[in-house]
């Protein structure tokens, strides 16, 4: 089982799929993930590290990763 952390609510999430979905600047790989509390979003690969939401780049980064599933498909 893949884990992540849900970039709603910090709980653990399982990523469920990984797809490749082209872009301008090439081919992005995004994660499907969905948390203990149900909370699901679709977010780049590049945002997931082992057991949580990349946050070591500071606050910056945590707040993309938020606006973009805020605005992002909420399936």
């Amino acid at each position: 089982m893949d884990t992540s952390r849900c970039p709603e609510c910090g709980l653990i999430a399982e990523v469920l799929d990984r797809v490749v979905l082209e872009s301008t600047d090439g081919p992005v790989e995004h994660a499907h993930v969905r948390c203990v509390a149900r909370h699901r979003f679709w977010l780049p690969v590049a945002y997931l590290v082992a057991g949580g939401v990349a946050e070591s780049s500071g606050a910056g980064a945590r707040s993309r990763v938020e606006g973009w599933c805020t605005r992002a498909a909420r399936s």
